[in-house]
């Protein structure tokens, strides 16, 4: 019977971690999520590729003067997640389930990534519970609806498959992972480099010249793999490369660095939290490495992704989500570290430390995932994406140029859209004959999403409110009001009435 139980007992994480994964992805196909207000930008030319074979972004004329026009290629960020969105278009079809599944299985395929890394970082811990554990924490923490869950994964098996160089041609398998991190996302690709770098250089027992040439290696396959991805849309444009280019120079530019982080602080401040935890972890556990003589192992876990994050903060506006890239690292690098070090180990008062700091900042960090459960969890029927999208369609004739955001979901194939979270160039003002926009974000219930300053003034001339769906009600617990906005599907619809 004992043996019996202990041969069952490793079983118990795996299908707790299962169970869990599976039921994420059944609440996200029952409720389904609010976009990302990014959702757009990074989806449009992957549905418009599925849906009528351009990959192409009509509805983001107006973000930069891109050259080539954007309505005819989109080359101004790497093509793999629209591209991959695209694929799983074609094969699954568009609609706000798709859109919300394919980011839910990116999600659930990130947490098994970070699992999987944790394993590789403690072969000699035979539980199976640490190993969850860290798949566990990332589930409800980065951005969702943009690239960075799958240019982590890519950066997470790069760097797998540095722990063990002996085996197989691993800076070849590093460098082509490095670059699919590349065409999926250049900041993510840039972070996982450095920590992949780091780990090469700290390998023992080579010799300074084989780890360089390793390093060398790994740069130029890493290169040939986001050439290879952008030569598709060169063949449609040879000077598609001048939207690249273009777009990065802009997010190079940067703001007051208190303005845009006090921005970021409003928009994020559960996100940074949890970044911040893993953070203080890391600096924990260093503590217990200097004691325990650890110390070059510290170094090759964590310096690495500590110094991007510090070059992340000094160089982005704000950017929060960019932090969390190492996150998953810095994650599975943690909990592997935690489990090592507790079990005989004299020091353990910084590693409980570490272990609860590492919790609490991601649990906190959760809050804003949790919130949006229970809010879409919470919609009333006709604020729920079906009837409101139905309401909508009678409302919006087809073919009519639409000013929208998240209804872009509702109305892309049927209406040329423009998108309502840029600033469209007056010259376009003329072509738009309706705007549909949610309160979603707005802060007031009843209240739909204000207009770019620009275009406030003659929204406010030559456009007349025809429906109004808004929700009124934020979502409340116990008589608290928990959010500020009144969330929901249903939507405000503006007419064209004069020229």
């Amino acid at each position: 019977m004992s043996s019996a139980t202990e041969k069952k007992t490793p079983r118990l994480p795996c299908y707790v971690f299962t169970a869990v994964m599976v039921a994420y992805l059944g609440l996200v196909a029952l409720h389904g999520r609010l976009l990302n207000i990014d959702e757009v930008f990074y989806k449009a030319a992957g549905a418009h590729w599925a849906l009528d074979g351009n990959f192409a972004a009509p509805e983001l004329i107006g973000r930069l003067p891109f050259d080539p026009p954007i309505e005819k290629i989109f080359a101004c960020y790497p093509p793999l997640y629209p591209f991959s969105f695209g694929v799983f278009t074609r094969v699954f079809g568009f609609g706000h389930l798709q859109v919300c599944l394919f980011d839910a299985m990116l999600r659930v395929l990130l947490c098994v990534v970070t699992a999987h890394t944790a394993r590789r970082l403690m072969p000699n811990v035979s539980s199976a519970w640490p190993t969850a554990m860290a798949g566990l924490l990332v589930l409800p923490l980065g951005a969702i609806g943009r690239p960075d869950d799958l240019a982590v994964v890519w950066g997470l098996l790069a760097c797998t498959r540095l722990l063990d160089y002996s085996a197989g041609n691993r800076g070849l398998q590093a460098g082509v992972l490095l670059g699919l991190s590349a065409a999926t996302s250049l900041v993510a690709a840039a972070v996982f480099a450095v920590i992949a770098t780091g780990l090469v250089l700290t390998e023992t027992g080579v010799s300074v010249g084989r780890r360089m040439g390793r390093v060398t290696l790994m740069g130029i396959v890493s290169a040939v793999v986001l050439v290879a991805a952008f030569i598709p849309l060169l063949w449609v444009d040879g000077h598609a490369w001048r939207q690249i280019v273009n777009h990065g120079v802009d997010a190079l530019r940067t703001g007051g660095f208190w303005e845009t982080w006090s921005e970021g602080w409003r928009n994020g401040r559960y996100l940074i939290v949890a970044s911040g935890g893993v953070i203080v972890t890391a600096l924990l556990l260093l503590t217990w490495a200097i004691r325990t003589g650890s110390g070059a192992l510290w170094l090759r876990w964590f310096l690495a992704a500590l110094v991007m994050i510090v070059m992340i903060v000094l160089q982005t506006r704000g950017k929060y989500y960019y932090v969390w890239f190492a996150g998953p690292w810095l994650v599975a690098a943690s909990v592997a570290l935690i489990a090592q070090a507790w079990g005989g180990c004299r020091h353990r008062a910084p590693v409980f430390t570490a272990a609860a700091v590492l919790v609490c900042g991601c649990v906190y960090g959760a809050q804003f995932w949790v919130v949006e459960r229970l809010v879409v969890a919470s919609l009333p029927t006709e604020q729920r994406f079906d009837a409101a999208a139905a309401r909508i369609k009678m409302v919006v004739p087809e073919g009519a140029t639409i000013l929208a955001f998240e209804h872009w979901v509702t109305l892309v194939g049927r209406n040329p859209i423009r998108d309502h979270t840029i600033t469209t160039p007056e010259s376009t003002w003329g072509s738009i004959d309706y705007i549909v926009l949610t309160g979603n974000g707005s802060r007031a219930p009843g209240v739909a999403q204000p207009h770019p300053p620009a275009f406030a003034e003659y929204a406010a001339k030559h456009f007349e409110r025809i429906d109004d769906n808004l929700a009124r009600e934020p979502l409340r617990l116990g008589g608290f009001r928990i959010t500020n906005s009144a969330y929901g599907w249903g939507a405000v619809v503006y007419r064209r009435v004069s020229p």
